[in-house]
């Protein structure tokens, strides 16, 4: 092992340095071994005392530079763990982030598929029942014109009747019957017809406000 490398492991409490005169410093004693090692390394190097305090000053100067440095880069290196770990949380939420978005994307697919095969079933439903109504009221005018055909029957057969009596006064009194019976049929008729229509429409629009109610319900359960 050379000189300076012998110097260099020594502790930093027992390096001296040159004394001063003018200098207040309380004079410390250095070992013998030192001392010749020292003087040795002066006498090797060719240089002054003077000369090897400041290089041994600089030396130290550089330990401390390069602790401080290796403090410094532990404290990077530690940042630098502490970003990745915290990357690496930040990487994980946005995957479950992304596995969440693609699983409310999914039940709002499902959803809206649903509604619109409800809905389309609900359509569906208001066709048939269109048609149903369309078909009950092409029946219930046939109705309606059948018994206006039997009220003509048989008007005209009364009418005829009231022809082959005989008197007149008995003539007056039977037309008057027939007036107000042809009256009182006809307002048979139309009533049974009101009540009829009056039926199916109550029926149709109680079919459709169901429909409507369940569409509504399905629209706000999609919402």
């Amino acid at each position: 092992m050379s000189k300076i490398t012998a110097l260099k492991k020594l502790p930093l409490k027992q390096k001296a340095v040159e004394p001063n005169r003018n200098s207040r410093m309380v004079n410390i004693e250095i070992p013998g071994t030192i001392m010749q090692a020292v003087q040795g390394y002066i006498k090797d190097q060719a240089c002054s005392m003077t000369q090897f305090w400041k290089e041994a000053a600089s030396l130290r100067l550089q330990a401390e530079d390069m602790q401080s440095a290796r403090g410094e880069l532990d404290r990077i290196l530690g940042q630098i763990a502490y970003a990745e770990k915290k990357l690496g949380y930040l990487h994980e939420r946005d995957q479950e982030l992304c596995e969440r978005e693609l699983r409310i994307e999914e039940v709002e697919l499902s959803q809206v598929a649903l509604h619109e095969e409800r809905l389309q079933k609900l359509n569906q439903r208001a066709r048939e029942q269109d048609e149903e109504y369309v078909a009950k009221m092409a029946k219930f005018r046939e109705m309606v014109l059948k018994q206006e055909e039997e009220y003509q029957i048989r008007l005209e057969a009364i009418e005829s009747q009231v022809r082959g009596r005989s008197g007149e006064s008995r003539q007056n009194h039977e037309m008057d019957y027939l007036k107000r019976e042809r009256e009182l049929i006809r307002q048979e008729s139309q009533i049974k017809v009101r009540e009829e229509i009056a039926l199916e429409k109550e029926k149709f629009w109680s079919t459709m406000y169901d429909a409507v109610v369940k569409l509504t319900r399905v629209c706000g359960a999609v919402k």
